[in-house]
């Protein structure tokens, strides 16, 4: 086996724990809030005057095939999405450095990077296994990926069918992305801002997509913003609307979160393997010897912009960072402007060419080999294996499997109300929210609905099977 087909067979083999994790993925909270009765576009629309303007995600959030009563394709979402990181990756890859690198090790490369993504996520439960987070967030930034990758081969010339077909596409894509979430729309809206203001002082050519595409992104940001939903939305929760306090909290975590992800031992490990990359990048793409001369600095604070606006919104909107969902789009697009950070060192500093020259060939195998490791046995894949390996997956499936019974004989007996036993088994990898003791609690209300029960209450004195 050569060389380069033993890494993109190790580097593949690293998605495998969370693809076995998709047979085990069930539904909860928020999946329940809507039925297959409900009309399609009313609901749609109830949700942007009732809830929020995430008119993409409110879209698919629609779609969920459990709602139409199929866990397979539950399931079967989880696992698109998963196999969707590394395609956009790869996408993303080969419309910037073009072929200066194969095909195979672009797709090494790709399926390095989606790993330390993965591994990196705050929440892996909410971002790849339940359906309503991950299609909001996740998939997001995987679409936000395949639009960057659009515009750049727009810029390169690199036109599909033909150059209007092709602006059509990236305005197109622009528009589903910035549907998402609050979060992924501030981003794109700071990142054209910032691409309009480099276009506008004359450090790239004038175009129509330049004009277009940030007009484009400001209208439909607009829309997100000013639907009524947010305000209904935000009268439900209490302590938000706070600036300062607002921004203390998100200071704090962006601390906490840019040295978690900052310290990850796969992902400096993976910075010493970019030297030799990053230097090939530069005498061979343009655009990387453009990007090597911009200051570490300002990718450094690209970095921490990145995380204060998928923090601050959280904190502004609720009072709390209660899930990581937001912090998770934050993970997505820090691992790719991390390698840019690097590749601005690298270039600003010549003496990396001395540890360049130190890595031969050899030792970049190894090197690689090891990453592979600890990319399968660290982060959220170490806590995957383990999960799996001590039993504690196969139990949470045994005991969701048992619940679903109970409710499936409680409908079919034409009861109103319902006991269930407590989940013993709580995988980090999967759990996410669950039935509170609260029969009153608005997840217990939601999923007996969706049922068509009165009540689903959690038993505490029940002995689980």
């Amino acid at each position: 086996m050569q060389k380069s087909s033993l890494l993109l067979f190790l580097t593949s083999c690293l998605l495998i724990p969370f693809l076995a994790l998709c047979l085990f993925a069930y539904p909860s909270a928020d999946d329940f809030g809507y039925t297959a009765q409900a009309p399609f576009w009313h609901s749609q629309w109830n949700l942007l005057r009732f809830w929020n303007g995430r008119y993409t995600a409110n879209f698919l959030v629609l779609c969920n095939p459990f709602i139409y009563g199929s866990l397979l394709g539950y399931r079967l979402s989880a696992m698109l999405l998963l196999i969707l990181v590394p395609v956009s990756i790869y996408t993303l890859l080969r419309s910037v450095w073009g072929k200066a690198f194969t095909v195979v090790q672009t797709l090494v490369f790709a399926f390095i990077i989606s790993a330390l993504i993965i591994d990196l996520l705050p929440s892996l439960a909410e971002g790849i296994y339940w359906y309503t987070g991950s299609v909001t967030y996740m998939l997001g930034a995987i679409v936000a990926c395949f639009y960057t990758a659009l515009v750049v081969r727009y810029y390169k010339g690199e036109i599909i069918i033909g150059r209007f077909i092709h602006l059509l596409l990236c305005m197109l894509l622009l528009i589903i992305s910035i549907g998402f979430n609050e979060v992924q729309m501030l981003i794109l809206l700071v990142a054209h801002l910032a691409v309009w203001l480099w276009v506008k002082k004359g450090k790239a050519g004038w175009s129509l997509a330049a004009a277009i595409l940030p007009a484009i992104c400001v209208v439909f940001s607009l829309l997100l913003i000013l639907s009524p939903g947010n305000h209904v939305r935000g009268s439900y929760f209490t302590g938000n609307y706070r600036p300062f306090y607002s921004l203390g909290m998100t200071l704090l975590q962006m601390i906490r979160f840019c040295f978690g992800f900052a310290t990850f031992g796969p992902l400096l490990l993976s910075g010493i393997l970019f030297i030799p990359v990053s230097r090939i990048l530069e005498r061979r793409v343009p655009v990387f010897g453009i990007l090597g001369r911009i200051k570490p600095l300002i990718w450094f604070a690209t970095l921490l912009i990145i995380l204060f606006l998928c923090i601050y919104p959280a904190y502004w909107g609720t009072g709390i960072l209660g899930q990581h969902r937001t912090v998770n789009t934050a993970c997505y697009f820090f691992v790719l402007m991390w390698f840019l950070l690097l590749h601005s060192l690298y270039v600003s500093y010549k003496p990396f060419d001395k540890y360049a020259a130190l890595l031969s060939r050899k030792a970049r195998l190894y090197l690689t080999i090891m990453l592979a490791a600890m990319l399968m046995f660290s982060g959220n894949s170490g806590t995957a294996i383990q999960e799996i390996a001590t039993g504690k997956i196969k139990g949470f499936d045994r005991e969701m499997k048992n619940r679903f019974s109970l409710i499936q004989e409680g409908v079919l007996g034409q009861r109103k109300e319902l006991m269930v036993p407590v989940l013993q088994n709580r995988p980090q990898s999967l759990f996410v929210l669950d039935l509170q003791p609260d029969c009153n609690h608005w997840i217990n209300q939601i999923e007996a609905r969706f049922f068509g029960l009165n009540n689903i209450c959690l038993d505490t004195n029940a002995i689980p099977h």
